[in-house]
């Protein structure tokens, strides 16, 4: 059986009335590779930020296992910050 090291549930986002992210829910198993797509502006790297800590969503959580912290996520942008 699979180690839940990361668990998304009920993530939600918004800018402004904009709503980026809505109710994701998904978790990601230790030695699970994923792969993140969709059309440009469907909130990819906003949920990577998110997973990254990088900012906070305005609903939901995400719970990491014991043992996984900040220091031990990584998250590379394709642009200047």
């Amino acid at each position: 059986m699979s180690q839940k090291i990361v668990e998304v549930k009920n993530l939600g986002i918004k800018i402004g009335k904009k709503i980026i992210l809505d109710d994701i829910q998904i978790q990601f198993q230790k030695g699970e590779s994923a792969v993140i797509a969709g059309r440009n502006g469907s909130g990819k790297s906003t949920f990577l930020r998110c997973l990254a800590q990088v900012i906070l969503p305005d609903q939901g959580e995400i719970v990491f296992s014991q043992g996984i912290t900040k220091e031990k996520i990584g998250f590379i942008s394709d642009q200047l910050s």
